[in-house]
This record gives C-alpha cells, sequence and structure tokens, in this order.
C-alpha cells in the first residue's frame, strides 16, 4: 500500500504541467524549455501557441520567416527548415537536431545559403549529454573572395529562469581572422500559465512570511539530508569530484553549508529564496550568484547564473 507521501510526490509530478497540455516541443529549436508563448532577442521574435507548436518567425532583420518543423515520434524537432518564399518553393536554411535521449540534445548542425556577403555557413552546436548548449562552431565562406573563416564560440555568466532558460549570457568567439571578441546575449521569454503557478504560488502569511502548499512542503522535505557533490561543469569543463568529500547539508532556515570544500574555505552558504513543487532557487551568501535547484529521486542539480552546474547524490 502507497504511504501518503508517496501518494503526494506522485500527484506533485504528475500536475507539473501547462493548464494546456503541450503537443510539440518546438521551443527546443530557440534552446529552451517549458510552456514558452514568445522569445525576443532584439528584433528577432518568435512565437509559439499553447500546443508548444511554434507559429512565428520574425529574423534578425525584422522580417517575417517562412518556415516548416519536422518532428520525430516523440514531437521532438528533427528538422528546422527555412524557405526564401511563402509557398515554400526555394529554402536557404536547414536546421538538423540529433538527441541523445528524449528531449536531450547532443548536436544541433545548420547549414546555410548565406547573405548578402556570405556564402555558405555551418554551425555546429555543442551540447553536454545533459542538454546544455555550451558554444558553437562555425564556418563560413565569403562569396566575395571565396575566403574562409571559422569561429569557436563558448557561453560563460549564464544566467536562467525559473524554468532553467537561459536569459543573459556572455559569448566569447574566436575567429580565424579577426581574433577573439567578446559580447552580452539577452533575451526576454514569456509563458503560457501552469498549474503549478495556478495552485501552488507561495502566499503571504499574517506575519509577513510566507506559506506553501503541501507539494512545496514535500518538496523541501525532500531537499534536507547531505549531499555530496560528484561532478562540476563550468564553460563547458567537466570535472569529477566523486572521490571528494565535498558535500552541502541542509540545516536550520533553509539554507545549505558546503563542507570539506577543497579550497579550504568552509564557510559557503546557500539559502533556499523561493520553493514550489518541483524546484527551488538559492541565493550564494556575499554574492549575487543563484542557483534553480532540481531534484531526481536521490540526485540533485544547481544551475547557477555563473554558468556553473552542480550534480549531486544524497548521502543521507
Amino acid at each position: 500500500m502507497k504511504t501518503l507521501s508517496a501518494i503526494l510526490m506522485t500527484l506533485a509530478l504528475s500536475l507539473v504541467v501547462p493548464l494546456h497540455a503541450q503537443k510539440y516541443h518546438d521551443a527546443i529549436i530557440e534552446g529552451a524549455t517549458g510552456p514558452v508563448k514568445s522569445i525576443q532577442q532584439d528584433r528577432y521574435v518568435v512565437r509559439f501557441n499553447e500546443d508548444g507548436e511554434m507559429t512565428y518567425r520574425c529574423g534578425w532583420m525584422g522580417n517575417e520567416e517562412y518556415f516548416e518543423v519536422t518532428r520525430n515520434r516523440d514531437s521532438y524537432p528533427s528538422y528546422l527548415t527555412i524557405y526564401t518564399d511563402k509557398e515554400h518553393n526555394d529554402s536557404h536554411t536547414l536546421k538538423e537536431f540529433i538527441y541523445s535521449g528524449k528531449g536531450n540534445l547532443w548536436m544541433v548542425t545548420y547549414r546555410s545559403k548565406g547573405a548578402v556577403k556570405t556564402g555558405a555557413i555551418t554551425y555546429n552546436h555543442d551540447y553536454e549529454r545533459k542538454g546544455i548548449l555550451t558554444g558553437f562552431t562555425e564556418k563560413k565562406t565569403y562569396r566575395t573572395d571565396n575566403s574562409h573563416e571559422e569561429i569557436y564560440a563558448t557561453y560563460s555568466n549564464v544566467v536562467y529562469d525559473q524554468y532553467g532558460n537561459w536569459t543573459s549570457r556572455d559569448v566569447t568567439k574566436k575567429s580565424s581572422k579577426h581574433g577573439t571578441s567578446k559580447e552580452r546575449e539577452t533575451r526576454t521569454i514569456t509563458y503560457y500559465p501552469t498549474a503549478t503557478q495556478a495552485t501552488a504560488q507561495p502566499q503571504p502569511s499574517q506575519n509577513g512570511g510566507s506559506i506553501y502548499s503541501s507539494f512545496a512542503n514535500l518538496m523541501e522535505k525532500n531537499l534536507r539530508g547531505a549531499w555530496k557533490l560528484q561532478r562540476w561543469t563550468y564553460d563547458g569543463r567537466s570535472v569529477d569530484f566523486s572521490q571528494s568529500k565535498e558535500q552541502v547539508v541542509f540545516g536550520d532556515n533553509r539554507t545549505y553549508v558546503w563542507q570539506n570544500k577543497g579550497d579550504g574555505d568552509t564557510n559557503g552558504t546557500y539559502k533556499i529564496e523561493f520553493i514550489d513543487r518541483n524546484s527551488a532557487r538559492l541565493t550564494m551568501s556575499e554574492t549575487s550568484i543563484t542557483f534553480v535547484v532540481k531534484l531526481y529521486g536521490n540526485r540533485m542539480t544547481w544551475k547557477g547564473s555563473d554558468g556553473t552546474i552542480r550534480a549531486f547524490t544524497r548521502i543521507r
């Protein structure tokens, strides 16, 4: 017979869905997940319906793009084709999405006929095993003189929203023709309402604090205990910590304390600022760095606004 906590956990996991269940997952084309309604970056705009289907694209020059999405049997995009005309007679861009598991991106290839000054363009987007985009390689051939350029780009100082989608990041590009450059990218993402937002948001209490639904309380209960650091990923580099003694321990006042740090600094504390039924948000003491925390049974990940990803396993 199931325990009450097991029943509540089953309900919690089953209810974290958009109010209108999504049939498609086209937001992954833009490196996003969840009930995305729109994404805007400067003049570049993409819109989706409540089914998760891409319905509109506006390019970087402010021009509407004509497109077609081909999906696999799990309703994830396999190809995005962009056409030069509304009738889809001539295509100029093709993106292919390759997965290492259901919904887990491994590689995106991008081929284009190019623009006024550029001939063939080929992108290769680099993803970690868990589908986190770490950078891309771009190869160009210019029409004017048939010269070639290769660009390798990496992302850092990434800021994520409550759905784990990036909203700003630094891009460092190393070009074979123009050397190294760095810029800050930002984008705005809107979402359709979810069941979590409708039923599990914290409400003000009479004493000025917050009260949470039973599902969020269950989430907090599962965050408790001690967690051993297994892996630390930053700038596309992954470091194995499985043989170290570093761990975080859930203490009083919804705070994690980092113990046995390799650099000798044992004063790191991380305060939970928000918690709902399927995630939490931490703030590191004396810094502005925040983390989105996700649980996967006895595994936990922290995705930081500084671009780091920390993976833990429960030890008690």
